[in-house]
């Protein structure tokens, strides 16, 4: 795919826990999904994913 950083980690979909953030956060079980995640940068299939909070 044209616009893919090589090497990469690829992985689209996510779900977890959250370890480090706002304190209401930390614990919390989230799931979700990003276009450019596994593509403009690292996926998911890493064993942390440093993911920011977007509403």
């Amino acid at each position: 795919m044209g616009g893919t950083p090589l090497p990469h980690t690829p992985g689209r979909d996510f779900s977890g826990v959250v370890l480090d953030g706002p304190e209401n956060w930390v614990g919390a079980e989230v799931w979700g999904t990003g276009g450019d995640v596994g593509f403009a940068r690292d996926g998911s299939t890493r064993n942390c994913s440093p993911f920011r909070q977007r509403h």
